[in-house]
């Protein structure tokens, strides 16, 4: 058995069950979400190490700032716990969190447009990681898009490239995949791939290669790649290779305790 089309056939799968959910709750949209994105968290439930966390909430700053509702996250479920833990809306502290996850039914502007605006206020959020048990070796977080249907090829590259014009790189959406078709990889997870970790030797021979030259002007920071059904298995690789080289993550509880409020009185 090859593996590569063993994710090929669940690639298939997740189509045939997203067109299930389309036939059974076409004149309920709201339901037909929340299928959808049941079906790809028992997707990472079932792929992902299980030291890694999937669920859904809220993302909490110790500033008190929040993200969107997240239709999933990725958490280091080894060293944090959400609060309101029996909640189906947990609340995350935001160094908990590996990535962001936004579940669409279809790739359109709208869809692209409603997603880059929530990573951007996801990945603005400010993190203070804990050193215990050690500070992570990647402190960026992933945003990801999924969607499962979408246009033509240049349509979907068209529409992004629209969207993302004027976004920075640490603003933009790691991935976007539609399962059995597209991964397009941008943001900080390709400037990490394809340029290395800050001050690594790999990068300082980039820059010593290109001198004056930026990342944006040495490498596409936008990769569009036509895959099929070889987009899941492409994007599980990449996805659980970054998380594992990232290290645990996690939230330091006594940042979030405010400076100068009394919090009671000796006795």
């Amino acid at each position: 058995m090859a593996v590569d089309e063993y994710f090929a056939e669940i690639a298939h799968e997740i189509k045939r069950e997203s067109d299930k959910v389309k036939l059974g709750f076409s004149t309920h949209a709201l339901s037909a979400g929340e299928n959808r994105e049941d079906i790809v968290r028992d997707f990472l439930k079932n792929y992902i190490p299980p030291a890694f966390g999937i669920d859904t909430g809220l993302i909490l700053s110790k500033e008190g700032e929040f993200s969107n509702q997240a239709d999933l996250v990725i958490f280091d479920q080894l060293y944090n716990n959400p609060l309101y833990p029996t909640s189906t809306n947990k609340v995350f502290l935001a160094e908990a969190i590996y990535a962001m996850i936004e579940v669409k039914t279809h790739l359109n502007p709208e869809s692209i447009k409603d997603s880059v605006e929530k990573c951007k206020r996801f990945k603005k959020l400010n993190r203070s990681y804990s050193q215990v048990p050690a500070l992570p070796r990647i402190t960026e977080s992933l945003f990801i898009l999924w969607a499962f249907n979408g246009p033509k090829e240049e349509t979907i590259k068209q529409n992004i490239l629209n969207e993302f014009e004027g976004l920075s790189v640490d603003e933009q959406p790691d991935f976007i995949v539609i399962p059995d078709r597209v991964l397009i990889s941008a943001g900080t997870y390709r400037r990490l791939s394809q340029f290395g970790m800050p001050n690594s030797p790999f990068q300082q021979q980039m820059l010593q290669r290109y001198p004056g030259k930026k990342y944006e002007e040495i490498i596409n920071p936008i990769s569009f790649d036509a895959l099929e059904e070889n987009t899941l298995f492409t994007w599980l690789v990449w996805l659980t290779s970054w998380l594992k080289g990232a290290g645990n993550r996690s939230a330091p509880l006594e940042s979030y305790v405010i400076s100068g409020k009394e919090y009671g009185r000796k006795f």
